[in-house]
């Protein structure tokens, strides 16, 4: 892996999908590409050997925390964890800022989430080692991020001419905030942007969007957009976040089997970053283009 060693992003903060370049996507793509044969133990690579993975949540979390943990001990490092303040000096008074410097004294890199937008950046200008973002409040979330975009890059012929419908709780989904940055990356995009105005995504990510050269559709109508759509995104209402907007506004935002089949196309993706709270049935997990069923695997990977 001697040129992911010896990139930009060796020894970096990954803070926020802005930070990369298409080259570099490239490079992470090309590698993430050769994760399944080590998740498969087809191939043993033990470049972290030595190394130590600090995996410090301020804020609940499942997937990110375990696939995060795997592939530390899948590349050969230790793990130091700290998975619940609760559990923490910070209890008996202990500044955000003393732990932060305490843990990174323990560690070789730290991934950090945290519920306030903004405290991982705080952190990475704290700690003395690089600091990866797996989530700051409704702010971004850059590895999940990368994550979606990878599955949307090899379902739908590397992006070209491709239209994508995100839908839901864009407001405060902050992975969809990092995917939507990365598109921008990206030629021959067109984007829906459906939600109700109170979730609609914050003007200044629709602005960079256009800028960027995407043509984007910012509409309320959930089966006008994604009727054409090659893939669907579908974003859950952000019951944890504050403050509580009446997410009864979301509830029509909802795929079925019978919508996908009557009113989408036949060869729809589905994505979602999950967890799901019911904007996607069931019954949706049997369809052929519900490839978040796949991204669920490549969290291990």
């Amino acid at each position: 892996m001697d040129s992911l060693t010896t990139s930009s992003l060796a020894g970096s903060n990954i803070l926020s999908a802005d930070q990369f370049d298409l080259a570099t996507i490239d490079l992470i793509f090309r590698y993430a590409r050769r994760m399944p044969k080590i998740a498969r133990r087809d191939v043993r690579n033990r470049i972290l050997d030595g190394f130590v993975g600090g995996v410090f949540f301020f804020e609940e979390s499942t997937r990110t925390r375990l696939s995060t943990e795997l592939a530390f001990y899948r590349l050969g490092a230790n793990v130091v964890s700290m998975i619940d303040p609760k559990f923490s000096s910070m209890v008996k008074g202990e500044s955000y800022a003393d732990a932060v410097a305490f843990y990174a004294m323990y560690c070789d890199i730290m991934v950090i989430r945290h519920p306030e937008e903004g405290r991982v950046a705080e952190a990475a200008a704290i700690a003395d080692v690089p600091v990866i973002n797996a989530g700051d409040g409704p702010g971004e979330h850059p590895t999940q991020g990368l994550l979606d975009l990878f599955t949307l890059h090899e379902a739908c012929d590397q992006l070209r001419n491709v239209r994508l419908a995100l839908a839901g709780d864009l407001l405060r989904g902050r992975t969809v905030h990092s995917l939507c940055k990365l598109l921008c990356l990206f030629d021959s995009i067109a984007v829906d942007l459906i939600a109700p105005d109170e979730f609609q995504l914050p003007d200044e990510l629709v602005s960079q969007m256009r800028r960027a050269g995407l043509h984007v559709t910012v509409t309320s109508d959930f089966e006008a957009g994604v009727r054409e759509a090659d893939a669907i995104y579908m974003v859950r209402p952000q019951i944890n976040r504050e403050p509580v907007i009446d997410l009864s506004l979301l509830d029509y935002i909802q795929l079925t089997r019978a919508f996908l089949d009557d009113r989408c196309r036949a060869d729809v993706k589905i994505l979602h970053p999950m967890p799901r709270t019911g904007e996607i049935a069931i019954d949706v997990d049997t369809h052929p283009g519900a490839v978040y069923k796949k991204v669920r695997r490549s969290t291990a990977f």
